[in-house]
This record gives structure tokens, C-alpha cells and sequence, in this order.
């Protein structure tokens, strides 16, 4: 279950791997406009999403493959504040493994665009995530932070560092990833 959750744990950072480049303006779909993509031939996966309110904006996404299902519904709250724009996400992401009967639940972190009216717009995704088990993996739980970017560090952009955690509250799993670069996942204990 841990390998697992560390794995959900990357893919739901991946989703932020191209914030960096995309900083043009969002796809916006009318309301009730749906996408179909059927990979099932070919990569053994298919999904559906739908405009389900324009304003606020909502979607529904559903998503399906070869031993598991993802669904999730995403709306947001934004707040303008002169130079930068958040977006704080609402609602839940879920990704169910069906020969195990694991489940795993999460809401995203809040992106912040930089430079709305003047300079070079740039995107930082920052905040907290739990990666939390249900049915067969009640108990497990990951924790993920996205450590905020300051001009005033020398650090690098887009880090998070996380946790993957046992039943017991043991950590089983340190989670180190770069965005763009790389993912390192070390083993704490034999979970």
C-alpha cells in the first residue's frame, strides 16, 4: 500500500509539471461542453469531462484503465491582489485500484500567477496535500508540501517534500521530487 500511495503521491505532482510553461490563458469551456478521450485500444484508458457551471466554473472528470478509475470534481475561488492572481481550488480528486481495493483522496494546492499587469507572468504552486487512504487503505495517509518560491532564497523553484505514512502513523516513505527534473522516494521502514 505504501508503494502505492507514493506512486498516487507522483502523480498528483505531476499534474503541476507544466505550470511552469503554461502561462497563457486557460482552456474555458460553455457550460455542459464535454471531452471525450477513448485510449482504450491502444494505452487501455479512456476519459470524460463536462462543464457542469460557468460561473463559478466546475468540472466533472471521469476517468478509467486497465485496474483503475480516477474521478473528481474541481471548482475554485480566486483572489486578485494587484500583482498576482490565486487560485484556490475546491472540491476532490479520487483514484481507485480495483484488485486491491485501494482508494486514495486529495485536493490540490493553490497556484499563484505572478506579474498579471506588469513583467514576465510566472506560475508558483505552493500549499499543503493530503494523499489520504479509504476502503482498503484506510490509515495510510501521505502528506506533500509545496514549498512557495521567494526571491529572496536561493532556493530552487517548484520543491515539495512529503511523507508517506503507515496505520501506526509511522513514516514508511520520504518523498523528495522536482517538478521538471526528478522524483526520489526513500524507504523509512519495511512498509
Amino acid at each position: 500500500v505504501c508503494e502505492q500511495l507514493a506512486y498516487v503521491a507522483a502523480f498528483t505532482i505531476s499534474s503541476y509539471s507544466t505550470t511552469a510553461n503554461r502561462t497563457g490563458k486557460p482552456f474555458n469551456p460553455l457550460l455542459g461542453e464535454t471531452y471525450e478521450c477513448d485510449r482504450t485500444d491502444d494505452l487501455g484508458w479512456r476519459c470524460l469531462s463536462e462543464q457542469v457551471s460557468h460561473h463559478p466554473p466546475m468540472a466533472a472528470q471521469f476517468c478509467e484503465g486497465r485496474g483503475w478509475k480516477s474521478w473528481q470534481e474541481f471548482t475554485m475561488t480566486s483572489k486578485f491582489r494587484g500583482k498576482y492572481i490565486q487560485v484556490v481550488p475546491l472540491g476532490n480528486a479520487h483514484v481507485e485500484f480495483t484488485a486491491s481495493g485501494n482508494r486514495f483522496s486529495w485536493r490540490k494546492v493553490t497556484t499563484t500567477v505572478h506579474n498579471i499587469i506588469v513583467g514576465r507572468l510566472w506560475v508558483d504552486n505552493h500549499g499543503d496535500m493530503e494523499i489520504i487512504g479509504e476502503k482498503a487503505a484506510v490509515g495510510y495517509k501521505c502528506h506533500l508540501k509545496y514549498l512557495p518560491y521567494s526571491y529572496f532564497t536561493r532556493d530552487t523553484q517548484r520543491r515539495v517534500k512529503g511523507v508517506v505514512m503507515d496505520p501506526q502513523k509511522q513514516v514508511s516513505r520520504r518523498l523528495f521530487p522536482l517538478f521538471l527534473m526528478k522524483f526520489c522516494c526513500l524507504r523509512s521502514n519495511g512498509c
